[in-house]
């Protein structure tokens, strides 16, 4: 019988504010628990392909560098046949993807066509109804009369009519819209994604193969009273008060200390992530499918709260996705448990680890094998600069965003000293090495760095995208509340 496949997606969790990665306060129990569990593998060296959520997602799907498929910002979609999703489906897997991330479930990269089942934002007042969005999705827009008889065939006719209002008000009315009630408006948390893929998996009579996203600690930062154990509402005044939660802490008009601040309202946002992420698996558990299961916890990327960056001195990271390669954007958590009849080489992994070998993680684990997430070269991750949007806004704080606009590189390697790790990183032309010692501790030192810029320019274009279609501005929107303006 062939395994199931559960990739769980904690977005924008970095390693450092992670409990068994060395974090001082209780932020991920069910993570760490599920991390001491019989046939799991904790990675303490694993790090995301790229600095931001299409770019990460893309390697990981494909098991391509992001120098090697390019697919780098909303212009650009992935042609389709090169995930191994589909690779499951040809295989007679079904597959589904459950996130409120526009890039996996909303824009038109090429993510979401991996999947039989795409379940995207589901803050619609009747979530079991017809969905108009996912309507548009299939069938184009100027649909209206179109989707009304479709939900006048349902057998929920006047349910789906009204989802089709309520996402016509807040596309065309958009203040109103922000005073409905907090449970219809954007940002559900992911305990509700969660319960999605429970219903899903519990339909399914084969195997099957889900991604879960959940965006709990992605900016906004917005924890449920119940988690937020260290932030508070002068914290969650200050956020919203922010314009730019990125540029206008690099722009000086905003001091360093507050984006510090937001931190404490971060940790409570990675508990709730938590939490739901328990409930998944633990159900899955007491269902008894959690043993036939290849479990995959990870993050896409991580975040900054004003750091310096290493690989850009003078520079702190702030957000995500904006420049350099330090390391609280890149060192994620990742623990992997393996079906029954799969036995892992240990319980603890110190050498560096890559998200780009998903794909292979999972032919392996088929096949009866154990593969690991640490290739026996170098880790290769990526930043590719700012797209034309992200541009466009960091112009209305910064004075030169040249600094910002460079691409760069980082290779990683194991050193003689179990657990620490030597980073390469080049940003436009300039390199530099670091010392990383775990998840809180960088330094750098004197370092060569021609093979690793060998080893970089080695990689070519694997020729895998095309030109992609048009954002909507409801979408547009949301990318510029989450901070992808």
């Amino acid at each position: 019988m062939q395994p199931n496949v559960l990739l769980v997606v904690l977005d924008s969790v970095r390693a450092r504010n992670v409990g068994h990665l060395g974090h001082p306060e209780p932020t991920t129990p069910h993570l760490d628990a599920f991390a001491e569990r019989d046939r799991a593998v904790c990675y303490t060296n694993a790090r995301a392909p790229g600095t931001w959520s299409l770019p990460s997602h893309v390697s990981m799907f494909t098991g391509l560098h992001v120098r090697e498929h390019g697919i780098t910002d909303r212009a650009q979609r992935l042609q389709q046949g090169h995930t191994i999703w589909e690779t499951l489906a040809d295989a007679g897997y079904e597959t589904g993807v459950f996130s409120s991330n526009p890039y996996l479930t909303e824009v038109d990269v090429g993510l979401r066509d991996a999947f039989g089942t795409v379940a995207g934002r589901i803050d619609l007042p009747y979530p079991a109804a017809g969905d108009p969005r996912e309507f548009v999705r299939q069938h184009g827009t100027g649909s209206f009369l179109a989707y009304v008889q479709h939900c006048l065939e349902s057998d929920r006719p006047a349910q789906g009519l009204v989802n089709g209002a309520f996402e016509k008000l807040e596309r065309d009315l958009p203040a109103v819209a922000e005073r409905l009630p907090a449970g219809l408006r954007p940002g559900t948390g992911g305990d509700v994604y969660a319960d999605r893929v429970l219903e899903w998996t519990a339909d399914r009579t084969g195997p099957w193969a889900a991604c879960v996203n959940l965006m709990d600690a992605h900016h906004p930062y917005e924890p449920r009273p119940e988690f937020d154990q260290w932030g508070g509402e002068r914290l969650r005044d200050l956020q919203s008060d922010i314009d730019s939660h990125a540029w206008e802490f690099v722009g000086g008009q905003r001091p360093w200390w507050q984006r510090r601040a937001l931190e404490a309202l971060y940790n409570g946002a990675i508990r709730q992530a938590d939490a739901a992420m328990g409930d998944l698996l633990g159900t899955l558990a007491d269902r008894g499918v959690l043993d036939e299961t290849l479990v995959v916890v990870t993050s896409d990327h991580g975040e900054g709260f004003g750091e310096p960056d290493p690989s850009r001195p003078g520079h702190r990271a702030v957000g995500h996705g904006n420049g350099g390669l330090a390391e609280p954007l890149l060192h994620v958590p990742l623990v992997v448990r393996y079906p029954d009849g799969v036995t892992p080489p240990s319980v603890r992994e110190t050498p560096p680890a890559t998200l780009t070998r998903f794909p292979e993680v999972v032919n392996g684990t088929r096949e009866g094998e154990a593969t690991s997430f640490a290739p026996e070269g170098p880790v290769l991750a990526a930043t590719t600069g700012l797209d034309g949007p992200m541009r466009s806004a960091a112009a209305e704080y910064v004075d030169d965003i040249g600094p910002h606009e460079a691409g760069g590189d980082a290779v990683y390697r194991a050193t003689e000293e179990p657990g620490v790790v030597r980073k390469a990183t080049r940003i436009g032309d300039t390199w530099s090495t670091q010392v990383v010692r775990d998840a809180l501790t960088a330094y750098d030192v004197d370092g060569e760095t021609a093979t690793a810029a060998e080893i970089v320019d080695a990689l070519t274009d694997a020729g895998v995208g095309e030109a992609g279609g048009e954002v909507s501005d409801a979408v547009a929107d949301r990318l510029e509340d989450l901070g992808y303006a």
